[in-house]
């Protein structure tokens, strides 16, 4: 009978593995993240509105720090505000969405 064989695992090379670590991973603020993108969303929107002659500023400072800060509530909120407002403008509507009359 044939004599098996051994393994020498001291020659053999072992793989090292690198941790990857990406910032993407770590969102940044931890449980606070939302209430620091709602500051900072609800400040550019104020100075947004005061300070640039643009109509829809305000939305376009919502869809801004959803973007810079990956959150996908404050991008919703943003695309929905500037949406009413533009199919308002176009509509000749008074921005209210509620289809009642007006006195």
């Amino acid at each position: 009978m044939a004599r098996r064989r051994r393994r020498n695992y001291a020659r053999r090379a072992r793989t090292v593995y690198r941790t990857v670590r990406t910032s993407r991973a770590r969102g940044g603020g931890g449980s606070m993240k939302p209430m620091i993108d709602g500051a900072l969303a609800g400040a550019g929107a104020m100075l947004a509105k005061k300070y640039l002659p643009i109509p829809y500023a305000d939305d376009i400072a919502y869809l801004a720090v959803g973007m810079f800060r990956r959150n996908n509530t404050l991008k919703t909120l943003g695309a929905a505000g500037l949406a009413a407002d533009l199919v308002s403008g176009f509509t000749g509507g008074n921005g209210k969405s509620s289809g009642g009359t007006t006195y």
